[in-house]
């Protein structure tokens, strides 16, 4: 080739390097590179285990985060944190794996260079996966499928991102997921029933999405269920009586769906003593309040009127100190509320306790 040939092809090569399709080019060239050389760098001496390579060779190409570099040990990468495998474990010893992945606001820079920015099913193959912090990140598309593959996966944040479609019944397999975080996308479609498999969860937020259908009467079978927000959403028929079973439930918000029927009178009971905050606003609730919200003496906001068509006294507090260390001044507002609430009831003595 000679000089100005040369020329012309470096000018060439350098317009194309400007594009986006150039950005989806290079970033597919990186991705196939990583595969090949993942396997063999691997935090102290073990090798990473080869799903787990394929894995992150996939979200390079779709996220393309800042510092993931071929030729550095994917173990020292921002945001991801591994493990070595021991006796025992679901992978071979002598082998690391992918244990967090911490990453933030990826997709702008994604999408800048023409990728596709969504999460790939082979996120799904990280068995020794415990936390996952993909918060604010801007990913788009569905949830993969394969998500019930994250046998390890104890918290799982993927709130506030731009996901759509349903959730997958296999998040049901999840067995020991503790936090799931899904709040603020767009996820439509109906609540999985097999939600209700995953017994060791403490966290559900659904809140801030587009989901239907009525509450699943399984989400009851949660008995290790602190903090439950399905707000915001569009959810329909009666609240299942059978989240009366949620005994350690310290906040329940239903508030801004189309929920109908009374309030199950095991919701508001003796027996949910952990219950500090329940928000039921702007349903289309009737009927009148259960009496045995007298007997719950750790309540320090209740609000259930607005919005909703009950019927008799409804008895409300907000919490008017804050949050901020300041629970004993709301429990205390709140059961002044209360016994002016349970003394016009019928002479029961629902109101001795307050």
């Amino acid at each position: 080739m000679t000089g100005g040939k040369r020329n012309d092809h470096a000018s060439t090569m350098k317009k194309m390097a400007r594009t986006r399709g150039s950005g989806r080019l290079a970033a597919g060239i990186l991705a196939a590179a990583m595969a090949a050389s993942l396997v063999g760098q691997a935090s102290c001496t073990a090798a990473l285990r080869k799903s787990d390579a394929a894995a992150l060779s996939d979200m390079v190409g779709h996220w393309a985060p800042l510092g993931w570099d071929d030729g550095v040990d994917p173990c020292m990468w921002p945001g991801i944190e591994c493990g070595k495998a021991t006796e025992g474990m679901i992978v071979p010893a002598e082998v690391s794996y992918i244990k967090s992945i911490s990453l933030s606001n990826v997709c702008p820079n994604a999408e800048a260079m023409g990728l596709s920015c969504v999460i790939p099913d082979s996120f799904g193959t990280l068995e020794g996966l415990e936390t996952a912090y993909l918060a604010g990140n801007g990913f788009v598309g569905h949830l993969p499928g394969t998500l019930g593959g994250l046998k390890s996966l104890k918290w799982l944040y993927l709130n506030a991102n731009r996901l759509t479609g349903e959730i997958p019944p296999s998040i049901g397999k999840l067995s020991a997921l503790e936090k799931l975080y899904l709040n603020s996308n767009h996820l439509s479609g109906e609540i999985p029933e097999e939600l209700g498999d995953v017994k060791m969860l403490h966290h559900l937020e659904l809140q801030q999405n587009e989901l239907f259908g009525e509450i699943p009467k399984e989400l009851g079978l949660l008995t290790e269920l602190v903090q439950m927000d399905l707000s915001e959403n569009r959810l329909t028929g009666e609240i299942p009586g059978e989240l009366g079973n949620l005994k350690e439930l310290h906040r329940l918000d239903l508030h801004n769906n189309m929920l109908t029927g009374s309030i199950p009178a095991r919701l508001l009971d003796v027996k949910m003593q952990a219950l500090m905050r329940i928000n039921l606003e702007n349903n289309k609730l009737t009927g009148h309040v259960p009496y045995g919200i007298c007997h719950m003496l750790r309540l320090i906001v209740i609000k259930l009127r607005e919005g909703n068509d009950l019927e008799g006294d409804v008895v409300e507090c907000e919490a008017p100190h804050g949050f901020h260390g300041r629970d004993h001044e709301n429990r205390r507002h709140c059961l002044e509320q209360m016994r002016d609430f349970c003394v016009k009831l019928p002479p029961f003595g629902l109101h001795d306790e307050l």
